[in-house]
């Protein structure tokens, strides 16, 4: 893998916090790592089969409301 996207962050979180001060450094850091998050939640998700349908063995669960909350087309 090549280091050079991570050097490129950060140097951006240092440019950002040099030139703009702490508070917008806080924020820029605090974003890069909830779109982090983000793109391994989708990772995993796409290794679940959660967000593209599988060809798997994937059984779909139904939701926990009782049968009298149900409709008549989910009771089927």
């Amino acid at each position: 893998m090549d280091d050079t996207l991570l050097i490129r962050v950060l140097a951006r979180l240092v440019q950002v916090r040099v030139q703009l001060g702490d508070r917008y450094y806080e924020d820029a850091a605090h974003g890069a790592l909830v779109a982090i998050g983000r793109s391994a939640m989708r990772a995993a998700d796409t290794k679940a089969c959660l967000s593209n349908p599988c060809n798997g063995n994937v059984v779909r669960l139904r939701s926990h409301r009782s049968s009298a909350e149900m409709d008549d087309d989910e009771r089927s």
